[in-house]
């Protein structure tokens, strides 16, 4: 894949369009009423660049934005055009807008990598299952390579080299790591 790593100092276009971090991103969901908590970690391959990053927050945001545009469209053009033919324009419209983003992101979508963990407290325990251990690591190696380009103590073909290390962790096929067995862990540290 071709092209330049990113500032690790990134605009807020820049986050709105092509995501927080260069190399992915961190998702963190919780319960605080069903106490659980779960944790997404995603690596883009080492050298995505901004286009393809921009193609794949396409992917990633089209499903509510063309939602909100099609509701956007439904109320000017509802006075227009009979519901029907709203509804089946509407339709196509947000249809279009996923097969294009699985068209636009296909061969970069196929080497994404992916972690998920799920924390659930129970009786005062806490269960883990899934790849915590990895996202915390991966989590905070990214946070020092993007700290380190950002001071200018390592160059982007060093920073890219250390977001290869940490891509070459996930073993297996690309895609989801899944979640993978149980095992207790104590305290509360948090991503």
């Amino acid at each position: 894949m071709q092209g330049s790593t990113r500032s690790a100092r990134r605009s807020l276009l820049t986050r709105i369009l092509e995501g927080e971090h260069p190399w992915g991103s961190v998702q963190i969901g919780s319960s605080d009423r069903w106490g659980w908590q779960q944790f997404r970690l995603t690596v883009y391959p080492p050298g995505t660049n901004s286009t393809e990053s921009r193609k794949l927050a396409f992917l990633r945001n089209w499903p509510l934005v063309g939602a909100l545009l099609c509701l956007v469209l439904m109320m000017t053009l509802g006075s227009v055009l009979s519901p029907v033919a709203v509804g089946i324009s509407l339709v196509a419209i947000w249809v279009a807008g996923v097969i294009a983003g699985f068209q636009l992101t296909r061969r970069t979508r196929a080497e994404v990598r992916h972690a998920s963990a799920v924390i659930i407290f129970v009786n005062g325990r806490r269960d883990v299952m899934g790849d915590y251990k990895l996202i915390c690591d991966a989590r905070d190696d990214f946070a020092g390579l993007d700290e380190s380009l950002a001071s200018g103590e390592i160059t982007p073909v060093e920073y890219e080299s250390g977001w290869a290390k940490i891509y070459g962790r996930f073993t297996g096929a690309p895609g989801d790591s899944g979640i993978s067995g149980i095992s207790g862990l104590s305290g509360d540290s948090a991503l």
